[in-house]
């Protein structure tokens, strides 16, 4: 896209392409000519203003190009830091309820527990290797993914535990304009000089021709032409004129929805990111002791005969749940980081 900006930049004039002639200036012999045809010199600062807007808007969506790739590329690592602490937690599950597995069937041969809460450890365990499987597998597709994006070959590709990222581009008056602004301003921009360039078309041309030399003992040894374009069927390009006023007013109403559209998405990703990060800092304020204080107030409990296995269990199910909903909050808040900053993007 950068070179074909340059390229704009460099053939932003067109001139028509001259005329080469045959003919008898005189009547008595044949020679060859040449003539060539200018517009206005108007005609040619438009296209030349034209061919350096389009190039401008080519330069901004290669920028924008750019931020696309960063940003995908990032969410693809994100998703690769979620899938793996999401291993790492199930893979903990997993490890706990065999754990209470193995002690539920030794106390079952002691009488102490029934068949009832032995199959409900079972099942638990279970369910919880079910899911580390499916997390481990979800884990490599993902990493796999990245390789390819990234282009690595390393087969053992490492990726950052998942954690709260910095907040990136939230600047409210940025000191550059994010692309989005640059890219509507550089369409309406173009549609207005196009209106321009078609109005300027209908002045008069010029044109400048030599037909050689001409016969010997007359006024003019060399036979040089001149002549003036007059835009006689103006009405022809008035249409093309009006076709150009309607782009321009269509343009400027779809760029101005696409900015309101953004400007919508950047409110609304601001009010979620304030509403995760209250989730969050309740959680690491409160949550997660709360947690380990149920956590350990259930196998107190159940130890001490005050409650079932089973209670037991599902104390253990929900706390899991609250970590995993807590790994979700992050991947969401981060995933909403990025996208601010590909948005803002500048």
């Amino acid at each position: 896209m950068i070179s074909k900006g340059a390229a704009l930049r460099k053939s932003g004039v067109k001139l028509d392409n001259p005329t080469l002639t045959y003919e008898s200036p005189t009547g008595e012999f044949m020679t060859l000519g040449v003539q060539q045809l200018f517009s206005f010199p108007t005609v040619y600062g438009h296209q030349r203003k034209l061919a350096k807007a389009n190039a401008d808007l080519l330069d901004n969506e290669a920028k924008m190009t750019k931020a696309q790739a960063i940003y995908y590329a990032s969410s693809l690592y994100l998703d690769a830091q979620y899938r793996q602490a999401y291993y790492i937690l199930r893979n903990t599950q997993v490890k706990n309820f065999e754990e209470i597995e193995k002690n539920t069937e030794l106390s079952y041969k002691e009488g102490e527990d029934d068949f009832l809460e032995l199959s409900t450890a079972r099942n638990q365990h279970n369910l919880a290797q079910h899911e580390s499987l499916r997390a481990a597998n979800d884990l490599d597709i993902s990493l796999d993914h990245l390789r390819m994006i990234i282009k690595v070959n390393e087969p053992n590709i490492l990726v950052d535990p998942l954690s709260v990222y910095a907040s990136l581009a939230l600047d409210q008056n940025p000191s550059i304009s994010p692309w989005i602004y640059q890219q509507v301003q550089l369409t309406k921009d173009i549609a207005q000089k196009e209106v321009s360039l078609a109005k300027s078309e209908n002045l008069p041309g010029f044109s400048i021709g030599y037909q050689n030399q001409g016969l010997a003992n007359t006024p003019y040894k060399y036979r040089f032409g001149f002549g003036l374009q007059i835009p006689l069927w103006i009405w022809q390009n008035q249409a093309t004129v009006k076709t150009a006023k309607a782009n321009a007013a269509l343009v400027s109403s779809q760029q101005e929805n696409a900015l309101q559209n953004y400007e919508i998405r950047v409110a609304m990703l601001k009010r979620s990111l304030d509403g995760l990060q209250k989730t969050m800092e309740f959680y690491n304020k409160t949550g997660s002791k709360n947690i380990e204080a149920m956590e350990a107030t259930s196998r107190r409990m159940y130890d001490a005969g005050q409650i079932t296995l089973i209670h037991h269990l599902d104390n253990l199910v929900r706390s899991y749940d609250m970590r995993l909903q807590n790994l979700e909050d992050i991947k969401a808040y981060n995933a909403i980081l990025l996208e601010l900053e590909y948005l803002n993007a500048n």
